[in-house]
């Protein structure tokens, strides 16, 4: 009697055991939806517990400071790559397996960063030209443009590392897995300019689909590159180059140090709302270059990746 309720016992926690792992795991792993609100709460509670560890530095006005800005950004760079490590642990995988893994990743982030550069340069070119932008002289000389310089690109590349690796790494590969690449970076695409409407002034239509946009070109790039590195060069330094080097907004804030002052003149549908650089109009078009640029760089989709999103290890 007691063997037979013994194997009855065994059976019962079978099937339990069966049944749990049938719920949270599948064919390729951890299943896709448990992995990204894992993912997601990890990420959250190791943000907000670094953000509340470290010093508060409120914005002075206007104006955006190194500070605030590094250890906001580093902190939320922290807490995506210890939620990136934590579930390439859980999911038994490569944690450079979520578009980190390049071999010729300075070769992608420098040409990424060279065209992000001349790209946002563009757009202040396009503005001037058309009489939509005024620039009334430098604000940094000698040194200080070195220093500052460095310091700012340091931050922006800490930027472009943390939003790409947040929207365009663990959650693109695995929410790939369950609906396919270009569902999941339309998607993620659109939560990329919901969250910006929580800068402060980025409330404006026109900024929030450019954001968008900027996400669906980036994620173009990572789905004919295999990688980050070259988006994540471009992001860096078409933020950099608006912000620091021409004194455009970041964020409805502009930077205590920067190299130019501007004023904007007209509409701005034009010139861009007091919010950022980014959302004028002349931004799409030259995103559009960015698109083509892409193209030709990246001719043909990464194989690797599709291994990657079919739950294959590299």
């Amino acid at each position: 009697m007691k063997i037979f309720e013994l194997n009855e016992m065994e059976k019962v926690v079978k099937r339990a055991s069966f049944r749990l792992r049938y719920l949270f795991l599948g064919q390729c792993g951890l299943r896709p939806a448990l992995g990204i609100a894992l993912f997601l709460v990890v990420t959250i509670l190791i943000s907000y517990l670094l953000i509340s560890m470290l010093p508060y530095e409120p914005s002075r006005g206007h104006y955006l400071s190194l500070t605030t800005h590094i250890s906001n950004d580093g902190a939320l760079l922290a807490a995506v790559l210890s939620g990136t490590v934590i579930m390439a642990m859980i999911e038994r995988r490569s944690v450079w397996s979520y578009g980190l893994g390049d071999q010729r990743f300075w070769r992608h982030f420098l040409g990424g960063a060279s065209i992000g550069l001349l790209l946002a340069s563009l757009v202040i070119g396009c503005l001037v030209a058309v009489g939509r932008l005024g620039i009334d002289g430098l604000l940094l000389h000698g040194r200080d443009v070195v220093i500052y310089g460095a310091a700012w690109l340091a931050v922006f590349v800490v930027v472009a590392l943390a939003e790409e690796t947040l929207f365009r790494g663990y959650l693109q590969t695995t929410l790939a897995r369950l609906i396919g690449f270009w569902p999941a970076a339309v998607l993620l695409s659109l939560a990329f300019g919901l969250v910006h409407l929580g800068n402060t002034g980025e409330k404006d239509l026109l900024g929030i689909v450019d954001v968008v946009v900027f996400g669906l070109v980036l994620s173009l790039c990572l789905r004919l590159s295999g990688s980050l590195w070259w988006g994540i060069g471009f992001h860096a330094t078409w933020d950099f180059a608006g912000a620091f080097l021409y004194g455009r907004p970041v964020a409805g804030h502009v930077l205590q140090q920067r190299l130019l002052e501007y004023h904007a003149i007209g509409n701005p549908f034009w010139t861009g709302s007091p919010s950022g650089g980014d959302d004028s109009l002349f931004a799409l078009p030259i995103l559009g270059v960015a698109v083509a640029i892409i193209a030709l760089t990246f001719r043909e989709p990464a194989a690797d990746l599709l291994s990657r999103i079919r739950g294959q290890s590299r």
